[in-house]
């Protein structure tokens, strides 16, 4: 727990990259598209009570795991699609450690380095505010800091003056960041007979002392609405209260925080043995600390409000993630699977935006130029009860199973389209960093 990193220049880590990448790479795909597989295949027909998948098909049970991983939570609790979110953050810690001390090896000040880490803040949280004013219907700039980038932004300056810091350090900071917004939750009023039915939130709401941590009227969601109330209505976009708060980002920073430890011990001079046991570990002890403080009734593990379980728990999965990555590609030297990862790990940021701005036009266009191929299949090769002509997409599996399996095709084809774009800048050594 108290080691340093090694002073020489950093060797890229490429389960590092491809960790990263296989982030991106859920995010890019849209996780396959089986979220909404599942959802058609489950759907049931308001008139005959049927579904696609039947409720005594040997395939039911899968569809409803599917249902459940790659979509959200509601509100308490953590699905696999949850945690690619705390991954993407967990890394950016893991990959200041190597990113500033090559910096540093190769004769930045720590000025410099301050200056270059104030610039990206700067930059991220803008980008952050352009991706989701991008969004169809929005027609002025969207001033809210909830996206991805824009909440790393927020706190990754903080994160700068905590790298190069003792390890000691690093954790204390950590658990008072948790601490401390624990109490500002535990000892924020909860209001009186606040209608969440008309909100349609009862399906989770909290009572007792985790009514503290209630959507909508958290400290974090409070805090928001006074806040942006400050500001003329043409810049106030946050919506009455909303599940996300600006205020995330000081919890989240923590799992910066935890990622940046993470990096330190990678770039240790202990054994790659030493270090697998060490991640191993740190995970259990995440996700069961994370597990036991809910259990006592401390704190709910909840995403969209980043209670400090959550925190704890997400990263305790990130460090176990890390820890698989290592083993297999750095300790077994599995590497040539790994490559699409990399690639796209390599160009994370370029990967994020090209999905944020372009996933529903590649669809389209893919659409719209193969609508011919399309129609030509449809009528001389296919007999389907389309009123008109299906997609390229629906066409291979026919009107019945086209609900359930076209959605992954798309996605699919979407991913490929992104990747051969990453891989041609990837040949070409063009990585695009803030």
């Amino acid at each position: 727990m108290s080691e340093q990193p090694a002073a020489k220049t950093p060797e890229r880590l490429m389960s590092l990259d491809a960790y990263r990448g296989f982030t991106m790479l859920m995010l890019v795909a849209g996780g396959f598209g089986l979220r909404q597989a599942a959802e058609n295949g489950l759907r049931r027909d308001p008139e005959t009570g049927l579904s696609l998948v039947a409720p005594d098909s040997v395939w039911h049970g899968f569809w409803e795991v599917m249902n459940f991983q790659f979509r959200h939570v509601d509100w308490l609790g953590c699905s696999l699609w949850d945690l690619v979110q705390p991954s993407f953050m967990f890394l950016v810690g893991t990959s200041m450690a190597y990113s500033y001390a090559k910096r540093a090896a190769r004769g930045d000040s720590y000025g410099q380095l301050l200056r270059h880490a104030i610039g990206r803040a700067v930059i991220l949280v803008l980008l952050g505010v352009f991706l989701r004013s991008s969004k169809p219907g929005v027609s002025t700039t969207y001033w809210t800091f909830e996206d991805v980038l824009s909440q790393i932004g927020l706190g990754y300056v903080f994160l700068f003056l905590l790298w190069n810091r003792s390890v000691r350090f690093q954790w204390i900071a950590a658990a008072a960041i948790l601490v401390g917004y624990w109490v500002l939750f535990a000892l924020w009023p909860v209001p009186a007979d606040f209608d969440y039915e008309a909100l349609n939130w009862q399906k989770q709401t909290f009572e007792g002392f985790w009514a503290h941590w209630n959507r909508g009227t958290n400290a974090g969601a409070e805090i928001d609405l006074w806040f942006w109330e400050r500001f003329p209505e043409s810049l106030n976009h946050v919506a009455p209260r909303h599940e996300y708060a600006t205020l995330n980002f000081v919890p989240s920073l923590a799992t910066m925080i935890f990622g940046l430890l993470v990096g330190g011990l990678l770039r240790s001079e202990r054994s790659d043995r030493d270090k697998l046991v060490r991640l191993v570990v740190w995970g259990l002890v995440g996700v069961m600390g994370g597990l036991l403080i809910q259990s006592l009734g401390i704190c709910p593990i909840v995403k969209k409000a980043w209670t400090p379980s959550w925190a704890i728990y997400s990263s305790g999965w990130a460090t176990l993630f890390m820890a698989a990555f290592f083993a297999v590609i750095e300790m077994a030297g599995y590497r040539r699977w790994a490559f699409p990862s990399v690639v796209i790990g390599m160009n994370p940021i370029t990967a994020y935006v090209i999905n944020e701005l372009l996933r529903g036009w590649i669809v389209r266009m893919i659409d719209v130029h193969t609508r011919y191929v399309a129609f030509l299949i449809n009528k001389h090769v296919l007999v389907l009860q389309h009123e008109s002509t299906p997609s390229i997409f629906e066409i291979p599996f026919g009107p019945i199973y086209a609900p359930l399996y076209a959605p992954i095709l798309q996605n699919l084809v979407r991913l490929t389209v992104v990747f051969l774009i990453l891989l041609w800048m990837y040949r070409r050594k063009i990585f695009i960093r803030i």
